[in-house]
C-alpha cells in the first residue's frame, strides 16, 4: 500500500463526502483487519471492530496532525487497536454472570 497522501487527508477534513469516505474506507479496511488479525481478533468480531474504528476517525480526524512521513498509519494502527480493547472490555462486562 502506497504512503497517504496528504492531499487526500486534507480533502477528507475539508470536504468530507460520500465519495471520499467510500474511498478511504475501501483502501484501509483491509489494513484495519490486518491489524485486527494480528491482535487475534476473531472474524465474526473485526467488522465490528472495523467500523468502529472507521467512525473514530470520522470524529477524530479534523484533529490529527501529521507529523512525519507514516505518522497517519500510526495514528490509524491506535485507534484500531483502542478500538478492540474498548470492544473486548465491553464485551467481558456484558457476559459476566450475575448472581451466585
Amino acid at each position: 500500500m502506497a504512503e497517504t497522501s496528504v492531499s487526500f487527508l486534507d480533502s477528507l477534513k475539508a470536504d468530507a463526502d460520500a465519495d471520499s469516505w467510500r474511498e478511504f474506507v475501501d483502501l484501509y479496511t483491509p489494513l484495519i483487519r490486518i491489524w485486527l488479525q494480528g491482535q487475534h481478533v476473531r472474524d465474526q468480531e473485526r467488522d465490528d471492530v472495523t467500523q468502529e474504528v472507521i467512525s473514530v476517525v470520522l470524529r477524530r480526524l479534523p484533529d490529527f496532525q501529521r507529523q512525519r512521513t507514516g505518522s497517519f498509519r500510526n495514528w490509524l494502527k491506535q485507534i484500531t487497536i483502542f478500538s478492540w480493547q474498548n470492544y473486548r472490555r465491553k464485551n467481558i462486562q456484558k457476559n459476566q454472570a450475575v448472581g451466585g
